[in-house]
Order: C-alpha cells, then structure tokens, then sequence
C-alpha cells in the first residue's frame, strides 16, 4: 500500500491528465486483486487441511445402515433407516469387519465409508460417472479406475 501511495504522490503537480489517472486505475486495480487474492488462497488452504484433519479422524469409523430400531444418525423417517456410526479401536479390526461384508449380503445390513461431506460429493459424482465396480474409497481417499483403464 506504501508502495501506491508513493507512485500516486509522484503525480504530476498541474493535475492528472487522462492517460496518468487510467494508469493510476489500473495500478490500484492490480493492487486491490493481489489484496484479495491472499486471503481467499489462505481459506482454500485452511478448508483443505479442515477436511484432511477430520478424514484422518474418521479413518477407523465404518457407517453401519442396519435395519432394525436402533439408530442414531439422521432424523426418523418411516421409509428409511437412520445408520449408526461404529468407531473401532483398531484400524485392523475394522479393515476385518470391513471385508466381510460380502457375507451381509441379503441381511439387509449395509456399510459404507463415512466420507466427509466434500469427498461424499466427489465420490457420488465418480460413482454415478464411472460405476460401483469403478470407484472406491481407502482411507480417505477416493480411487477410480476411468475408460482408458488408468487408476487415478
């Protein structure tokens, strides 16, 4: 800001003509751009590490959408049944419960990864994309397999 101030105190001392006031405009105009242009960068970082901290956080957790009368997630609905967040002591013993999930086929229990809401988002969008045998998430992260055969 200093730094423009000098520049428009250096002025000419007659008066501005045209072409130093649209000079001076567009100085200021680059100034103001780079001014705000810091602090968004800095939220997209800080709303990036947010999302990478309570992924890390939910690393061990497994949603269980059991279909029975105790559930804790979401509001009641008589269509649908409200899934019940299962935390593990172990990564191990969820990676367990995890892959044998196979064999609640027909139980009519189902699991699901328990993404933040971003990684939810992008990994529906993948998995309406690319297809269920196409895209999955291992901590965290979202993988998937597109057209040409490249893992991304």
């Amino acid at each position: 800001m200093e730094d423009f101030q000098r520049e428009l105190h250096k002025g000419n001392p007659v008066g501005p003509s045209t072409s130093s006031i649209a000079t001076e405009f567009s100085s200021f105009k680059k100034f103001i751009l780079a001014a705000l242009t810091t602090p968004h960068s800095q939220m997209d970082l800080v709303v990036r590490e947010l999302d990478r901290n309570e992924m890390r956080r939910r690393i061990k957790t497994i949603l269980l959408h059991v279909f029975s009368r105790y559930h804790r997630l979401g509001r009641p609905s008589d269509k649908e049944f409200r899934p019940v967040v299962v935390k593990f002591h172990e990564s191990s013993f969820r990676d367990k419960v995890w892959f044998s999930k196979t064999e609640l086929k027909g139980s009519g229990i189902q699991q699901s990864k328990f993404l933040t809401k971003s990684r939810h988002n992008v990994f529906m969008e993948a998995w309406r994309r690319y297809g269920v045998t196409k895209c999955w998430a291992q901590d965290g992260v979202i993988h998937l397999f597109t057209p040409d055969g490249t893992c991304h």
